[in-house]
């Protein structure tokens, strides 16, 4: 399950906090400055501007590790048509991170050449 945890920082005191909203998706996140001084200054009311620290790298790169790990394990369980799902996401995530990883899954592509070619040179 992806995580939706926020991070906010007050441009008025500079404290940091974060928030998962995970479990109140549609709501809008808590943005009021936890700070206890910082909240009576501003009478409980959110700041007009409270900025989100950006975490879609830290998620992306979550989830292209999440796709890779379950894509090994449909693998060790026989489910190849679950396997080729995840590496599918694996690759796909991979292209929009832009870092282009190495593939996890070219010692498997190697060896299923070499499995094919041997299979081929002995037809003959």
């Amino acid at each position: 399950m992806a995580s939706y945890i926020h991070h906010y920082r007050c441009p008025k005191c500079g404290q940091e906090w974060t928030q998962d909203t995970s479990k109140a998706i549609g709501l809008a996140p808590h943005q009021f400055c936890p700070d206890t001084q910082c909240k009576s200054l501003e009478a409980q009311r959110p700041h007009a501007t409270v900025e989100m620290i950006d975490t879609t790298a830290d998620r992306l790169a979550d989830e292209i590790d999440q796709a890779e790990v379950k894509a090994m394990d449909s693998l060790a369980r026989y489910k190849f048509q679950m396997f080729g799902y995840w590496a599918g996401i694996w690759v796909h995530l991979n292209k929009i991170e832009g870092k282009r990883r190495p593939s996890p899954f070219k010692g498997l592509v190697m060896h299923g050449r070499k499995m094919n070619a041997a299979k081929d040179h002995a037809e003959f």
